[in-house]
């Protein structure tokens, strides 16, 4: 019976210090460290409050909590080491644009999945995989996060932002979600992620053209300004933008 509990005992204690140390407790390997935004928080989808709480017991229950995106955290010490916690559900701060409330009293965190960066200008998270056709690029956003997903570019200022994204790359295109329906016609295209049709376009001179009849894969091409281009789908000279 004794060593029964003292088992127990070295369980329970295990648990709690990877509960306060922030080690890998079910998915949380899957996530990044979190990037905070001081002087913000944001009153979105609310998922549990955790009052007079360390930041680390914080960043732990939102990376085991499944849908937990971002958390607000309230200081209620100087330090700024305890503070009410709150979960919330797809919420991304990072200025009052984006839909934050400042308050010096705040800080707001978000987290990226493993291997995606955090890309400001446009508050996703953000990967890229070389020489891969439409189809390999879509399965491999969805193998590094199952919501992620190739791009989609639905105004110009997620244009310009992509754009200054691809001048960084190493890359001469890289692929959209847009493509066109089994037998569509030549401008019918739509977002897959969606199922939105397309709306704004930025195509480059005599685009689109479908040039074969595997041609229904849209990219953004630097040869182009960085402009649009229909590509065939099966090609592997491109690269694969994923989002999340």
């Amino acid at each position: 019976m004794r060593v029964f509990a003292k088992l127990l005992f070295l369980v329970i204690g295990l648990y709690y210090l990877n509960l306060v140390n922030g080690k890998c407790i079910r998915d949380a390997c899957k996530r990044k460290e979190y990037t905070p935004i001081k002087g913000y928080y944001h009153e979105g989808k609310v998922l549990i409050v955790y009052d007079n709480v360390p930041l680390r017991f914080c960043i732990v229950r939102c990376r085991t909590y499944l849908e937990c995106r971002s958390f607000n955290m309230k200081w209620i010490t100087p330090s700024r080491t305890f503070g009410t916690c709150t979960l919330l559900e797809e919420v991304i701060v990072t200025s009052q644009e984006t839909g934050g409330i400042y308050d010096e009293n705040y800080t707001h965190y978000h987290w990226c999945p493993r291997n995606m960066v955090y890309f400001s200008t446009r508050g996703v998270c953000l990967t890229n995989k070389t020489n891969v056709d439409w189809y390999e690029g879509g399965q491999f956003c969805k193998d590094i996060y199952p919501d992620a997903h190739l791009i989609d570019i639905k105004s110009e200022q997620e244009q310009m932002a992509y754009k200054e994204i691809l001048d960084s790359l190493n890359s001469s295109a890289i692929w959209t979600s847009a493509k066109r329906p089994e037998g569509g016609e030549v401008h019918e295209l739509y977002w897959t992620n969606s199922g939105d049709p397309m709306s704004y376009e930025y195509w480059g001179l005599g685009q689109p053209y479908r040039g074969s009849n595997t041609a229904d894969c849209v990219l953004m091409r630097k040869l182009y300004s960085y402009r649009w281009d229909d590509a065939d789908c099966v090609s592997k000279i491109h690269t694969a933008l994923c989002e999340w």
